[in-house]
């Protein structure tokens, strides 16, 4: 069984440094940004 992949919601400086912060970490994750 593969790892689950993070999925963030948001692509405000939240959103921007929880994804910074996971990839620092090796962790690959999915930004979703509605337009």
């Amino acid at each position: 069984m593969s790892p689950l992949r993070p999925v963030i919601v948001g692509g405000g400086p939240a959103g921007l440094s929880a994804a910074k912060a996971l990839a620092e970490h090796g962790l690959s994750s999915l930004l979703l940004e509605q337009e």
